[in-house]
């Protein structure tokens, strides 16, 4: 969060200067290339579903977070010279599209967890530790 407004504040000539030097400088590479990973982990429409079941829908902050995500992504792109996020990394982007549909259903199970806490049921704090615990373990970050 924050890759797209503050390398997006750039000109049109820092952003070129800046791909200019993504091949060559190894920390702009590392932090370009690391953005675009967590970008291509990311799942819009698992994160609205997490929204919509904490109630209100779209929020506000939802809105800012996508908006945020989607000037994150120009300006990689923009950077990496890549048509979409891991262009540089196939194999990487087939094995987070080949995970992506086992993390959903982690993904929405949590959801129905932590919707049946809030409508007061009561379910074991383990199930729910767990769900967090298999998500990060499936997405292989803790982010």
């Amino acid at each position: 969060y924050g890759l797209g407004a503050g390398l997006g504040s750039l000109t049109d000539g820092e952003l070129d200067g800046l791909a200019e030097s993504y091949g060559s400088w190894p920390f702009l590479g590392a932090l370009i290339d690391n953005a675009e990973q967590e970008m291509a982990r990311a799942r819009p429409s698992i994160a609205k579903r997490y929204a919509a079941a904490a109630g209100g829908g779209e929020s506000h902050i939802a809105t800012k977070l996508w908006d945020e995500f989607e000037r994150s992504r120009a300006v990689a792109l923009r950077i990496s010279g890549g048509e979409r996020v891991l262009s540089a990394a196939p194999a990487i982007q087939k094995a987070i599209d080949a995970r992506n549909p086992w993390t959903d259903v982690l993904n929405l199970a949590q959801i129905e967890l932590m919707q049946r806490v809030r409508d007061g049921k009561e379910i074991q704090a383990s199930l729910l530790f767990a769900s967090i615990n298999a998500i990060a373990a499936a997405m292989q970050s803790t982010g």
